[in-house]
């Protein structure tokens, strides 16, 4: 069992303890292992509290109407929001450890490498991507990369932040040819 016990010095230290029943021919003995861990106590409830954390931030991620993604550094998704579901229609459990860019059918404004660079070199990248849901549909989306790192500084995960802009383009193109047509008329008069 575990037990807390309280040193000279007034601290308190966490002990672990069991027994084991030796036999000596028709002799009995019970050989008892005590093990401090304190420590180890300490950094299990660290991890309960971060996780936690982690959940709550979760919660909140899922709330957001934008799609955010996380993927590990070879484009598998590790996260997917209920934003995500929402706009491509694929649950979680679908798309989970999968590559994102596959999944997507991305279509990049410049080669994928490129873009790493920026995100290695920068930290981050935003830009236009046309992606496909699961239905076949294609959509614009306006894309924000962040690099995450680790507290030695190595490149860990990508959080992809992903607005549907398809709407909003559309009605762009129909403006701008809008505006051809009527200089188109105004210039044959």
């Amino acid at each position: 069992g575990l037990r807390h016990y309280r040193c000279k010095n007034g601290s308190i230290i966490d002990v672990e303890i069991s027994g084991t029943l030796i036999h000596y021919g028709a002799a009995q003995a019970v050989m008892v292992n005590l093990r401090d861990v304190t420590e180890r106590r300490k950094a299990e409830k660290k991890l309960k509290i971060q996780a936690t954390q982690l959940r709550e931030q979760a919660q909140l991620l899922d709330i957001a109407e934008d799609a955010i993604i996380v993927l590990d550094m070879e484009d598998r998704i590790l996260f997917w929001n209920q934003g995500a579901e929402e706009r491509y229609g694929w649950t979680k459990d679908e798309v989970r450890n999968k590559v994102a860019y596959e999944v997507l059918h991305t279509v990049f404004p410049v080669p994928l490498h490129e873009i790493k660079i920026e995100l290695q070199k920068q930290g981050r990248w935003e830009g236009e991507l046309i992606q496909e849901k699961r239905s076949g549909e294609k959509i614009i989306v306006d894309s924000r990369l962040a690099l995450r790192r680790n507290h030695e500084k190595i490149p860990i995960a990508i959080v992809e932040i992903n607005n549907d802009i398809t709407e909003k383009k559309q009605v762009q193109i129909a403006l701008q040819k809008a505006k051809e047509d009527l200089e188109a008329r105004v210039a044959a008069r």
